[in-house]
C-alpha cells in the first residue's frame, strides 16, 4: 500500500508532509507526537472520526462505565425482532467499526459500542442514536482524572445530531448532567421510577411514554439478572422504539435475549453451590451491580490489575454479602486493604486457579462462587475473556473430576 511502518515509539518526523494524524485508541491524547502535531495545526482525529469519514451513515451509539455491550446487543435483537436490519460492531464487539461503517449496506443500521478512548477528542464522528447508561470512575490511569473521563464520556452526546436523539440515564448525577447543553432530543430512563423519564420501572412494570408508543411490559419478560440489567434494558428498549420497534416485538425480544458470555453468566451448580462467571466485572462498580444481583451468601472471587481505582464501593457492598473474598493478581494486597476495613473476610490467593479452589473448599450448599474480579485481567491474561474461561475450565475440572484439561 506504500506505507511506511515505523516501530519503537513515535518520532516527530512522522508528522512530515501528513495532512492529518489518526489516533489509536489505546495512545494517550497527551503524547508528544499529538501535542506537536496540534502545535503544528496538523487535525489529530480518532478512530471514530475516520470511520465517519470514510461512511458516513446512520450510526446508532452506546457507551457508559458498565452495561454498554450487553446494551448494544440487546438494542440490536430487539430491532431483529421488528425486522429492523441491523449490525452490531466497534469496542469490545466482534466487528472493528470501521469495517462495518465500510462493508454493510447502507439500508443496515450499525449499533455501535464505543468507548471512552474512542470519545476521547473525537471531533469528525456523529450518531443519529445515542446513549450515555451512567458514568463512575475508571481509566484512572489512562486519563488521569474522573473529570477527563467524564468529558470524553460526555462527548458522544456532542457528537450526536442535532435531528437526532440521546438516551441518558436520569439516575445518574453525572449522566443527567450531560443534558444540559444538548443540541439534540433528550429521552430519559429511570429505574426508580422518575416521572420525567420516557421509560422506568412502575411496581413490576417497565412503563414507556414515547411520542406514539405507550405501554407495559412485565419486568419479568427480561430474562438478566440484577438492578444493572433493568437499566440496561430500559436504554435499549427507548433505543429500540426510537428507531422503528414495535412494543410487541421489544416484548418478543426482552423474552428471548440470553444474555451474553462472561457477564453474570451462570456456569452451573456443584453440591449445591452456584459458579457464576462475571469476568468482564473489570471495574469495582461492576462488581457493586454483580453483588446486587446474586441472592444468598457470596464467596468472591476479586483480583487482577487495579487500574488505580478505589475498591472502597465494592468492599462497602461486600459487607454483609460476602462470607470470604479470594483475592488474587497484581491489586491483591489493595484488594486486602479494603475488604478488611469494611470487616470482610479475606484469603490471599496466588492466581485465580487457587481462589477458585479455596472458595470450593469452603463453599456451602445455597451459597455462590461469584468470579466478579473488579480489575483488569491484563496482569495474567490477553483479556478478561480468557480470564472468564479458566473459570469455566476449573468449574468443568470440578465437575468432572480431571486433574487437567480434557
Amino acid at each position: 500500500m506504500g506505507a511506511e511502518l515505523v516501530l519503537g515509539g513515535h518520532p516527530l518526523g512522522c508528522l512530515e508532509g501528513v495532512d492529518f494524524v489518526v489516533k489509536s485508541p489505546g495512545v494517550r491524547g497527551n503524547a508528544e507526537l499529538l501535542k506537536e502535531a496540534r502545535r503544528r495545526g496538523i487535525p489529530v482525529l480518532g478512530e471514530l472520526d475516520l470511520a465517519y469519514m470514510l461512511a458516513p451513515r446512520p450510526i446508532c451509539a452506546v457507551t457508559g462505565t458498565n452495561g454498554k455491550g450487553t446494551t448494544v446487543y440487546l438494542t440490536a435483537h430487539l430491532l431483529r425482532s421488528a425486522g429492523i436490519r441491523c449490525e452490531v460492531a466497534g469496542n469490545d464487539t466482534d466487528r472493528v467499526l470501521i469495517d462495518a461503517m465500510l462493508g454493510e449496506p447502507p439500508e443496515v443500521l450499525i449499533v455501535a459500542e464505543v468507548s471512552s478512548y474512542q470519545l476521547e477528542g473525537a471531533s469528525k464522528f456523529k450518531a443519529t442514536a445515542s446513549c450515555v447508561l451512567n458514568v463512575k470512575p475508571e481509566h484512572a490511569d489512562h486519563h488521569g482524572s474522573f473529570e477527563e473521563y467524564a468529558r470524553a464520556k460526555r462527548r458522544l452526546v456532542e457528537l450526536t445530531l442535532p435531528d437526532g436523539f440521546t438516551v441518558l440515564n436520569r439516575d445518574d448525577p453525572v449522566v443527567e448532567g450531560f443534558s444540559r447543553g444538548a443540541s439534540c432530543e433528550v429521552l430519559w430512563f429511570s429505574a426508580s421510577g422518575r416521572e420525567e423519564a420516557k421509560a422506568r420501572v412502575v411496581g413490576g412494570f417497565i412503563e414507556v411514554k414515547l411520542e406514539g408508543v405507550e405501554g407495559r411490559l412485565p419486568l419479568d419478560a427480561l430474562r438478566l439478572p440484577g438492578r444493572h440489567n433493568v437499566e440496561n434494558a430500559l436504554a435499549a428498549i427507548l433505543l429500540a422504539l426510537r428507531l422503528g420497534a414495535s412494543m410487541e416485538a421489544v416484548r418478543r425480544g426482552l423474552e428471548t435475549f440470553k444474555g451474553l458470555p462472561h457477564r453474570m453468566e451462570l456456569v452451573g451448580e456443584f453440591g449445591g453451590v452456584k459458579f457464576v462467571n462475571d469476568s468482564k466485572a473489570t471495574n469495582p462498580f461492576a462488581v457493586v451491580a454483580a453483588l446486587e444481583a446474586v441472592e444468598g451468601p457470596v464467596l468472591l472471587l476479586a483480583g487482577g490489575r487495579g487500574k488505580g481505582a478505589d475498591f472502597g464501593p465494592m468492599a462497602e457492598a461486600a459487607r454483609g454479602k460476602v462470607r470470604v473474598a479470594f483475592v488474587f493478581g497484581e491489586a491483591k494486597r489493595d484488594l486486602k486493604e479494603a475488604f478488611e476495613r469494611k470487616g470482610v473476610k479475606v484469603e490471599v490467593a496466588r492466581d485465580l486457579a487457587d481462589a477458585f479452589f479455596k472458595a470450593v473448599s469452603m463453599a456451602q450448599p445455597g451459597e455462590t462462587v461469584l468470579l466478579s474480579p473488579g480489575c483488569s485481567s491484563l496482569d495474567a491474561y490477553p483479556n478478561y475473556r480468557e480470564r472468564g474461561e479458566e473459570f469455566r475450565w476449573l468449574f468443568r475440572r470440578l465437575k468432572e473430576g480431571h486433574e487437567g484439561r480434557t
